[in-house]
């Protein structure tokens, strides 16, 4: 399992899905656009949580990926990918 912030770059994304059972990516706001299009390309649809705002009264959690990939995050947003 790998932690890696998107800030990172889709590079850096794309090899810890490559090396990687789980992939959990932190701020996904600013890339997820491209995010999304990685993980139908590497085929990761079925294996992807979104979770938005952890914890508090106005959590979000997505596990159909039509509905992740439609949708347009918080901040506060982070995807695990199995």
């Amino acid at each position: 399992m790998v932690v890696v912030p998107a800030t990172a770059g889709i590079d850096q994304i794309k090899t810890a899905l490559e090396t990687c059972e789980t992939v959990v990516l932190l701020k996904v706001k600013p890339l997820f656009s491209e995010i999304v299009k990685l993980l139908r390309a590497t085929g990761r649809e079925q294996t992807t949580v979104f979770v938005e705002r952890v914890g508090s009264t106005r959590q979000r959690v997505l596990t159909d990926f039509s509905e992740i990939a439609a949708y347009s995050p918080d901040y506060l947003s982070l995807l695990i990918i199995k």
